[in-house]
This record gives structure tokens, C-alpha cells and sequence, in this order.
């Protein structure tokens, strides 16, 4: 909502120039003139004609622009190129480095008095804050804009303004503030400079505002104002015209006018391929099957949703993706194929995730960028103050040795000791990445896909055999979550535990080997599996009694994941020497690669599929073998692909 504002916007910042010249006149110019101010113009021309083609060029001329009025002592000059080059940063969405340009303006224009670079920079800064979500910064901004256009007596200045307030207020969810900033962004435009696009601006934001408050009816006769004047003479702005007539099919939806919806959508369709805007495509695309779908023509959703899908993949647009994904999934349930149904409605659900991971991910790697920003210009400042102190303590070179000795060992002192805090840091970090991996992905993948499971059964119109399988998939996906909640569960117990003593005791392993067997009994008989136990029922060892049962639920769970159906696990043991018994789980699975056998009990690790495709954290075999060490033992693995795999523990005998 707020980029459609802004690319709106970003024309009417831009130095007002007319010229068609080639970039080679502004070339010529700039070699030749003695003015300094017509060769900021041809500067400014020649980054606006490289702007949308070559933005190297562009930047690289500002640059080249900047150094130059800087040499010849021209402040206003070097301010503009320096908002130049923002505008070009924000219209590629290097926001971080347009808000540096536009900081390094306002610098110049605080020194030499520049009110109008100030203006131009407090419009950009408040669409860089906007564009981020800071709408807080953003506002202020926009406020010390105001100030500055309505000092300069700059209507234009005033209007778009009031513009900006308006689109800020629609995203802090306050429609009643935004209608009232565009009510006075179009009062001072109709009694004032009369200009259409500033009118479209203002009435815009409005009808997205109307939007938010339900009153689509008033909305509708907004956007149809605007398709109107968009459409006259002279207007000539597809994009604009694209971008109403998106609102306007969305207000048709609203008020379920699915038949004129699906016009409009057409319509944006049309223009979109006749202009070559592939996004606005694939928008328009998404929206006329979702146009379908309400209209209860479910295939012929399906046939445009496909293509959005396809598109998406393609262009790795991750939302509209998702949104496509879950319109074919809703499109196969009400055409009763449910089999489809649920394929796409678990593929829905895991592009949600994967979407939020991006962008969760995106997010901070724009803080990240912002605080190594602020960090450098931070440093920046300390070394300076740096300077001055030291100029001052010259003369007295003695005490300062001794202060700087005093203070290298400190230095040196707290260098070591940050540096094994931060390795213990680091260790910390993995494993609470690795926690929140597990709980965001796994567990909660597992609780989403059954909710889309549950949302299918509650409809109780299902054939037997769909109902079977998707009782089928709701037991194997319970089980696969209550197994990561368990592991988890023990997992913070032994953190917890942390430096305690484990509660060794002596007791007999056969019971428990028997109730973990009977626990999995359900997993083995549906691949069919023939478990074998070579167990002496008396075998009495010394140890935790709760870590020997996680061990044994885990191991054998991972042998049952790993072998596939009619194979074998066998369970055994055998005396090492007088005090010491192994145990092993050996099974005729698919095996380990050689490479991924000294990794297998790596705190962070990754978990592969089961044969019948069974998810695991990759946590439990991590937890075995700290259990094992806890209890004064050893753990190994032997495998071969193709062949199965071992896995054998070490513990003491009782006595």
C-alpha cells in the first residue's frame, strides 16, 4: 500500500528539468560549462536518463558529481546530487544507502542554510522510514517536512505531504486520520495548484481508507472518480491506472459484484501483458481465479491459480505462491477430491513457514544493515573525540604509558575473557537456533498439517478411503510430533540439570526394554518389521534408570524410521569384561554415508527422512549420547549403505 504511494511520489521529488537531450549532450556540457548550476542540471538529467536502465551509470555520474562541487566549494550542487542519488537508492530499494544520501544532505544543508534541500530530504527520509515499517520515524519526518514546505511556501510541497500523513495513518490502522489528511491534501490542492496527480494521491488514499472501515460502497464511487481521471485526456499513466483498478476489483469483491470484479480484473490482465509488467500479471492472474472461485466455477480457478503457481515458482515470489497454493487446495475440496485437497493444502501450510522464515529473516537483516550503520557512524564519532583527547595528553607522555599499560592489561584481560564467554555464547546461540528450529518448523509443522487434516475430517462428507488415509496421516504426524515434544522435554530437563548429580541406581533393563518395545509395537507392525531380542531377563545394570529408557525408545524408534518394510531389528547385549555390558540395536536399514557418520551425534544436525518418510528432529541421537556420557559410558556406530546400521552403548554392570 505505502509502494504505490511512494512510486507516485517519486517523480514530483525529482529536480524539474525539461530536456530531451542524449546523455552524451549532458556529457558535453558538463566538460564545457564554467556553471556550476548548469552543470548540476546536466548531472541531474544525465543520472535521470540512466535511472531505470543502467543504475551503475547513475550512480556512478552523482558520484562523479559530488566530488566535483565538493572541489569547487558548490554546497547546493553536491546537497542535490546527494538527493538524487537517494531517490535512485529508494527506487531500487537500497534503502540503507538512501537514507545515508539523504542524511550527508541534510549535514550540507544544516551548515549552509539550504531549505529547500532540507524539504526534499525530510520527503525521502519520511518514504525510507515508511517503506521500512518504522512509521513512528516516519511520521515525525513527514511532520518536519510539513513545516519546511509550508516555511517555503511550497504547495506542491504541502500537498504530497499531506499525501504521505494519509498513507502512514492507513498503515498504523487509523483510517479515520487518513481520510481527514487527504481532505486536506485535496482542499489545498483545488484551491491552489490543481494538479491531477496530487488529486489522485489524495483520493487513493481515501478509498483505501474507506476500505478499511467497510464503507465500500463510498469506496466504490472513489476509485471510479479516479479510473475516470486516470482514463482522460492527457493523463497518460498506465501505472497509476493499473494500480486503481486493483482497488476497484477489490471493492467489487467486497461487496460480492463478483461479475464486474472479474471485468476489472481482465482489464488489469489486458494492460499488464500490453505493457510488460509480469508482477501486476501474476497479481491480476491470482485474482481472477480467486474471482472464479467465488463464482463456484472451482476448475476454472484452478486453471488461472496453476498458472499463478507456476509463475510464482518460477520467479520465486513467495506470497503469491502461498496464496495460490491455498486457493487450489480450497478449489480440489469443493470439487470433492480430497486426495488433491490435502497434497496442496500441506504444501500451503509448509510455504507458510518457509514465507515467515523469510521474512523474519528479512527483517533482520535490515536491522542488521541499520545497526552496522549506526555502529560506523558511532565509531566514527569515538575516534574523533579519540584524536582530541590524545592531542590534548601529549605532554605528559609519562602518565599516559602508565594509563595505557594499566589499561592493556585490562584490554587484554577482558579481550580473553569475552572471547570464552563468547565461545560459550556461540555453543548457547546453536542450541537455542537449534530449540526454535525445532519448535517453529517441526512441532509446529506437525500441529499445522493436522490441523489442515482436522479442517478436512470436520466436513464428515468423506469416501472411506479418503477418510482411512487421512486418519492415517493425522496418527503418523501425532506420533511424530509427541516423539520431538518428548525429546525436547528431556532435553531442558538435563540443561536444567546442568552440574547436578544424575540419579544412578541399580535395576533390572528387561521391563523397560519390554514397555518401550510395546510402546513402538504400532510403528513396527505397520512396516511389517520382525524384531528380534537377545535379552538375559535378569541383566542388572548401574545407572539413571529414565536416560536407559529414553536410549532404548530412541535408538529402536530410529531403527524402525530407518528400515523399511518386511525387514529386521535386532535388540542384544553382551558382557565386556567383568563390569561393563554392551548394548545394541542393530537393524537391516538403508545405512549411513561415511560422511555423515562422525556427524550423527553433532548437537546441530540434520534430520533426514525415514523409508516410509517419517520426519525426525535430529535431537534424540544428540541426547543419547550425552545420557550415555552422564552415565559414565560410550556410544558408537557401525554401517554400511545398503547393508543397515549399529548403534551400541557402553555401561556399567550393577554388582
Amino acid at each position: 500500500m505505502y509502494k504505490s504511494i511512494l512510486l507516485t511520489l517519486l517523480g514530483w521529488l525529482f529536480l524539474s528539468v525539461n530536456s530531451y537531450s542524449q546523455p552524451q549532450d549532458f556529457k558535453k556540457t558538463i566538460a564545457e560549462s564554467q556553471s556550476d548550476s548548469v552543470v548540476m542540471v546536466s548531472y541531474t538529467e544525465l543520472m535521470r536518463s540512466f535511472m531505470q536502465t543502467k543504475i551503475d551509470s547513475a550512480v556512478f555520474y552523482g558520484e562523479q558529481g559530488i566530488e566535483l562541487f565538493n572541489k569547487n566549494k558548490y554546497p547546493f550542487g553536491e546537497a542535490t546530487l546527494n538527493i538524487n542519488l537517494a531517490q535512485i537508492m529508494v527506487f531500487n530499494g537500497s534503502l540503507i544507502k538512501a537514507e545515508a544520501f539523504c542524511n550527508e544532505a541534510l549535514r550540507l544543508a544544516s551548515i549552509h542554510n539550504l531549505p529547500t534541500i532540507t524539504a526534499r530530504a525530510y520527503d525521502f527520509l519520511t518514504m525510507i522510514h515508511g517503506e521500512q515499517g518504522n512509521l513512528v520515524k516516519a511520521t515525525d519526518f513527514a511532520y518536519r517536512a510539513l513545516k519546511a514546505h509550508e516555511t517555503l511556501k511550497d504547495d506542491r510541497g504541502i500537498i504530497s505531504t499531506y499525501i504521505k500523513l494519509s498513507a502512514i495513518a492507513i498503515g498504523l490502522d487509523k483510517p479515520e486520520e487518513a481520510i481527514n489528511f487527504s481532505l486536506l491534501a485535496e482542499s489545498v490542492n483545488q484551491s491552489t495548484i490543481k494538479d491531477p496527480r496530487l488529486r489522485v494521491g489524495a483520493y487513493s488514499n481515501r478509498g483505501i481508507a474507506l476500505i478499511q472501515t467497510k464503507q465500500f460502497e463510498k469506496a466504490l464511487i472513489v476509485f471510479q472518480t479516479i479510473d475516470e481521471i486516470v482514463t482522460g485526456e492527457g493523463y497518460n499513466d498506465y501505472i497509476t491506472q493499473v494500480s486503481n483498478l486493483l482497488n476497484l476489483g477489490s471493492v467489487y469483491s467486497n461487496i460480492n459484484d463478483h461479475l464486474n470484479a472479474m471485468q476489472v480484473f481482465q482489464k488489469v490482465l489486458t494492460l499488464a501483458k500490453q505493457h510488460n509488467l509480469p508482477q501486476i500479471e501474476n497479481k491480476s492472474t491470482l485474482n481472477i481465479a480467486t474471482t472464479y472461485n467465488n463464482l463456484r466455477q472451482y476448475s476454472l480457478s484452478n486453471t488461472f491459480a496453476q498458472r499463478v503457481l507456476k509463475t510464482s515458482i518460477e520467479n520465486k515470489a513467495q506470497v503469491e505462491e502461498t496464496e495460490s497454493l491455498k486457493l487450489i487446495a480450497d478449489n480440489y475440496f469443493k470439487l470433492g477430491d480430497y486426495k488433491n485437497a490435502f497434497n496442496y493444502s500441506a504444501q500451503y501450510y509448509e510455504k507458510l513457514l518457509e514465507l515467515k522464515d523469510s521474512q523474519n529473516e528479512s527483517d533482520i537483516k535490515r536491522l542488521e544493515s541499520t545497526y552496522k550503520l549506526e555502529q560506523a557512524e558511532e565509531q566514527l564519532k569515538q575516534a574523533n573525540e579519540l584524536s582530541e583527547l590524545r592531542t590534548k595528553q601529549r605532554d605528559i607522555s609519562i602518565w599516559f604509558a602508565v594509563i595505557s599499560l594499566i589499561f592493556l592489561v585490562g584490554f587484554v584481560y577482558a579481550y580473553f575473557r569475552i572471547r570464552h564467554l563468547n565461545g560459550k555464547l556461540y555453543e548457547l546461540n546453536e542450541e537455542k537456533d537449534k530449540f526454535f528450529s525445532i519448535l517453529g518448523h517441526d512441532l509446529r509443522g506437525a500441529y499445522l498439517n493436522n490441523v489442515g487434516f482436522i479442517n478436512l475430517l470436520k466436513e464428515n462428507n468423506l469416501e472411506k478411503e479418503d477418510l482411512d488415509y487421512l486418519i492415517k496421516e493425522v496418527s503418523q504426524q501425532s506420533q511424530y510430533a509427541l516423539e520431538t515434544l518428548d525429546n525436547l522435554l528431556m532435553w531442558g530437563v538435563k540443561r536444567m540439570n546442568e552440574g547436578k548429580k544424575v540419579f544412578i541406581s541399580e535395576f533390572q533393563t528387561y521391563p523397560i526394554v519390554k514397555n518401550n518395545i510395546d510402546y513402538l509395537q504400532e510403528n513396527l507392525t505397520e512396516k511389517n518389521i520382525t524384531l528380534q531380542v537377545d535379552w538375559d531377563s535378569d541383566l542388572k545394570i548401574k545407572a539413571d534408570e529414565n536416560h536407559f529408557s529414553f536410549i532404548i525408545r530412541n535408538l529402536l524408534s530410529n531403527s524402525i524410521k530407518f528400515t523399511p518394510e518386511r525387514g529386521t531389528i535386532r535388540l542384544s547385549h553382551q558382557m565386556i569384561g567383568e563390569n561393563q555390558v554392551k548394548f545394541s540395536i542393530q537393524d537391516s536399514g538403508v545405512g549411513i554415508e561415511k560422511e555423515r557418520l562422525g556427524k550423527i551425534f553433532d548437537s546441530i544436525t540434520e534430520s533426514t527422512l525415514g523409508t516410509n518418510h517419517e520426519k525426525g528432529s535430529g535431537l534424540g541421537l544428540t541426547l543419547c549420547k550425552e545420557f550415555v556420557e552422564l552415565n559414565g559410558g560410550e556410544i558408537g556406530v557401525e554401517s554400511e549403505i545398503g547393508k543397515g546400521t549399529t548403534i551400541y552403548f557402553i555401561l556399567n554392570l550393577a554388582k
